[in-house]
Parts: structure tokens; sequence; C-alpha cells
């Protein structure tokens, strides 16, 4: 089922090209033209199918060479401050929908310019990168978030919903600023945590000491911290709401060191009971919200 005429994906690295991926294998557009500043996410792309043409970009002012119009869907698949950027030049005529992890600037942004944006969120990746990371199934039963601009047409919105659709995800509409606020506490402060808990090991303990005695806990929580550091220095910085979410986690922590310095063991104990049946309660609920 054809949803667009021709869809152009900027930034063509994991994220990108497993939207390209099914664009193309479910013929959702006529046709899906990659650009990317990185030749080798390119020819990845090309070939692997995510794109049916490649448009290397040496410069934002070159996009304008595409002779965009309003039958064209645009894509947005760079780091968040990138993606403000080309929201400050495009012109008004294609529906244009990012999938960067902050929202608010890019909202406001679009707001002021009165383009036709739709944000979108997939609440799913990992931490590899580019083309070659690629998954068709990446975004199947995830959660994606968007965040219209307030006057969208609905038709507008309809489109980008049905995409993420049909790639298999569970769509839910959000306030830009509540994206911000929420992402900050489950997403980019775990990111943050993660990055952290790897450098204070690994500064500590030679890497192959880490690697010989590795176990699942330490494996699982740093896992992220593989993450591209280009899009999680703009995510962090895009985000001010992460100040906030890293206040309350070191408060948190500075109770844990008082109560273990103290040797408080019943509060320690009482405590730990309570965040671990917290946890126990967030499994139960995200397994009727599948339902």
């Amino acid at each position: 089922m054809k949803i667009c005429s021709r869809v152009i994906i900027i930034g063509c690295g994991q994220i990108g090209a497993s939207i390209g991926l099914n664009l193309v294998a479910r013929k959702l557009a006529d046709r899906v033209i990659g650009i990317d500043t990185n030749k080798e996410n390119l020819s990845q792309a090309l070939k692997r199918r995510a794109v049916d043409k490649i448009f290397p970009l040496k410069k934002a002012p070159d996009l304008f060479k595409l002779k965009l119009s309003e039958q064209d869907l645009m894509i947005l698949s760079t780091p968040v401050l990138t993606i403000q950027k080309y929201l400050e030049i495009l012109p008004r005529g294609p529906l244009l929908m990012d999938v960067g992890s902050t929202k608010r600037h890019s909202v406001a942004i679009a707001k002021k310019r009165r383009l036709r944006f739709v944000g979108a969120h997939p609440m799913a990746g990992t931490e590899k990168e580019g083309a070659e990371a690629a998954n068709k199934d990446l975004f199947r039963g995830h959660v994606c978030l968007i965040t219209p601009v307030n006057g969208v047409k609905r038709s507008d919105e309809k489109t980008i919903r049905q995409i993420w659709e049909k790639m298999g995800s569970r769509v839910f509409s959000l306030d830009s600023a509540l994206h911000d606020t929420l992402l900050a506490f489950i997403s980019h402060l775990p990111h943050l945590v993660a990055f952290s808990l790897m450098e204070v090991a690994g500064r500590k303990i030679p890497l192959k000491e880490i690697a010989r005695y590795l176990g699942g806990g330490f494996r699982d929580t740093t896992r992220i911290a593989a993450s591209s550091a280009e899009m999680w220095a703009d995510i962090f910085l895009d985000n001010p709401k992460i100040l906030e979410a890293t206040d309350r986690f070191r408060e948190t922590l500075s109770r844990f060191q008082s109560m273990i310095r103290k040797k408080k063991r019943g509060g320690l104990r009482k405590r730990l009971q309570e965040i671990s049946w917290m946890r126990k309660k967030l499994d139960v609920s995200a397994n009727r919200s599948t339902r």
C-alpha cells in the first residue's frame, strides 16, 4: 500500500536505513532517496536496498537541487542539533518528519517557520551504528512517540502515523515539552549513567581485567555506553531536563552512600525492597500495555 510518492531520508544510519528497508520492502513509496555525508552509509543503504537512489551531501544547500515538492516526505535522521539546522533552512513545501530523541526545540523551530512537521521518536534501536546495523524489524512491537506541530493538517499526521504502524510500531501522540521531560528520566539519564559507569570502572580497572571477570550486571548496564558519541552529545545538550534528572539521581545515590557509610542495614534493605517492588510492578504494567 503506497503512502507517499517520494521519500527522502537524510541520514542513512541504523534508524534511517531501517526506515528505508521498510519503505522499499513494503512498497510504501514510489521512490526512496538516501542522503548522507558518510559515503559508506550510502553504499551500504543502497546495497541492502534500504534506498533506491543515493545523493552524497557535501553541504546543506545541496538539498535544493532535489526540487522538493508538497508530494515529498523528508525524514531527518541525523543528530538532533543537525536536525534543527535543517529545519531552519528547509522550504515549507514537503512534509517533514524527524526521528530525534529530543523534540521541544525542533517543534518550536517548525512552528515558528510554519513547516509541515510531525516529529517522531521510535523507542527502538541498538548501540550499533550505520546502515550495516539496519533491521527491517527494528521497530516492530516498539513504541513510537509522535509530536505534531500545532496546526499541522490531520492528513499529514495520519500519514506519519500510518508509516509507523505499517512498520509494526505502537504509536502515541505526545506534547513536545512532556516528551522531553519523560525521556530525560527514562532514556537520557539511563544512557548518561551507562556512560558514567563505564568510565568509572574503565579508569579504575584495566579493560582486560574487566573482560576476564565480566558478569551480566555490568554487561547489561553498560551495553548502551557503546552508542554514538555524536548523537548522545547532542541529546544531552539539547534537553535541559537532563539536569533535573541527574540532580535527582545524585540525591538518591547520596542517600544510599549515607546508609552504607552508617551501616543502616534495616533502612537500606527496606529501600531496596521498595525499589525492587517498583521494578516488578513496571514489568506487570508493561505486559498489560502490550496486550
